[in-house]
């Protein structure tokens, strides 16, 4: 908002000293134009680069996750949503894999729905919800930058947040990921 108040304030200081005669005297549209620069400068700050995602409440559907907090693209994001993201970071339908406790896990990789729905790069904390109203907290960073984190399509039809170098490993139920 200040970069946006700076250069409001530059152009208005250019138009009005382009408008002085060699008197230095000021035209009436000249002032008009000096008016409405403070006009702007006073109204309702434009949204910034990231806004905030609102709080959504917990979604019915188990196979849906909001996204609140600090996401400039979060909300309700379907499993459909997710699936897609493959079509937009690498194949349809090239779900990666991760193997764990000697249990395979497929689905699509954390980071493109992080990518996607923008996260904001000082973001701080990322916690997980899942349908207990349990809280898994970690560090939001860490998670973003996590190559191995997926979501998956559990065989009880509600996504699984699996973490293979995270504690806990594999949140089941999620309903929800706030970034702070």
């Amino acid at each position: 908002m200040r970069r946006i108040g700076f250069a409001l304030m530059v152009a208005a200081l250019l138009l009005a000293g382009c408008g002085r005669g060699p008197t230095g005297t000021t035209s009436g549209g000249d002032l008009n134009i000096i008016q409405a620069t403070r006009n702007a400068m006073n109204a309702t700050p434009l949204p910034t680069s990231l806004p905030t995602a609102p709080v959504l409440p917990d979604p019915t559907d188990p196979l849906t996750v909001v996204l609140g907090g600090e996401f400039a693209n979060g909300g309700y994001w379907t499993w459909e949503d997710i699936a897609n993201l493959l079509g937009v970071y690498a194949q349809y339908d090239a779900y990666e894999t991760v193997s764990m406790d000697g249990q395979s896990y497929t689905g699509v990789p954390l980071s493109y729905l992080l990518d996607y729905a923008r996260i904001n790069p000082f973001a701080q904390g990322m916690a997980v919800l899942d349908r207990e109203e349990q809280r898994h907290d970690y560090l939001a960073e860490d998670v973003a930058d996590c190559e191995t984190c997926l979501l998956v399509r559990a065989p009880d039809e509600t996504i699984t947040l699996v973490m293979p170098s995270f504690t806990p490993p594999v949140v089941t139920h999620v309903v929800r990921i706030e970034v702070r």
